[in-house]
């Protein structure tokens, strides 16, 4: 086998060398928009293949490049399209055969435009032939989750492109959420910290909170809230107490290490 690096300025490139190559195709990625979907999509109507995309309630993937790929795959039979809904679904993987031909790409890059040019991305790119077992473990890999998707169809498209824009509006104030532009930190108003000044320092630890295993039950989390309260989350140790109390008493961090 051989091994080489793949940055996100030749990603592009190199996937779309392979699709015009006639390479079959698999791909699963987090992360899908338009932006990098749309340089690929005259090599997708003529290839074999199969993509499963991540469509979470992140909604970082774009409806917009839902419905293509959901087209392109209705008029090419032998393009199988699913997706992953669930907001654990991270995968990067680029898979391409051809004949005893085989190579993947792995790595950061998701199928967005910063991941396909703007984004400082690393991936490696390792050839070799079908019958590798690393190959071999990938592609059974591949197959796994695809068979555990769901089809990607158009009354799902039309209700996260719904969602999708709530989402940007309510919570994100706006943003499209571009490649290569960050969304803005919500900023702390003076009523509701009641200290003179909340600074970070270059030692602050962040906790990651998500409800369930895999951050399966982000749906029951969903639903249980109503509208007013959306947007929190808790956190159902006992020990911990009335988080408030700890800021009323002037304390700027709370330990948990002996709860």
């Amino acid at each position: 086998m051989e091994i080489g690096f793949v940055g996100s300025g030749e990603i592009l490139q190199r996937v779309l060398s392979r699709l015009q190559e006639g390479y079959t195709a698999r791909v699963a990625v987090a992360f899908l928009r338009l932006s990098a979907l749309k340089p690929l999509l005259p090599a997708l109507a003529e290839i074999t293949g199969q993509f499963v995309v991540g469509a979470s309630r992140f909604y970082i993937t774009d409806s917009l490049a839902l419905r293509k790929l959901a087209t392109l795959s209705r008029k090419n039979g032998n393009l199988g399209v699913r997706m992953n809904s669930n907001t654990g679904f991270h995968p990067k993987v680029f898979y391409f055969e051809k004949g005893e031909e085989a190579e993947v790409i792995l790595g950061s890059s998701n199928l967005t435009g910063g991941g396909f040019g703007t984004n400082t991305e690393a991936n490696i790119v390792v050839q070799g032939t079908t019958t590798d077992d690393f190959f071999i473990a990938i592609k059974r890999f591949l197959q796994a989750i695809y068979e555990q998707a769901e089809p990607l169809e158009g009354a799902f498209i039309e209700d996260y492109a719904k969602r999708s824009a709530q989402f940007r509006k309510t919570v994100l104030g706006g943003s499209r959420l571009s490649g290569s532009t960050p969304t803005p930190l919500p900023k702390f108003s003076q009523s509701s910290v009641e200290h003179e000044s909340l600074k970070l320092s270059a030692n602050v630890e962040f906790w990651k909170v998500a409800p369930g295993r895999r951050a399966e039950d982000w749906p029951r989390w969903e639903n249980a809230i109503d509208s007013n309260r959306r947007g929190l989350i808790a956190i159902g140790w006992s020990k911990v107490g009335d988080l408030q109390s700890h800021f009323r008493q002037g304390a700027n961090s709370i330990t948990l290490s002996n709860i």
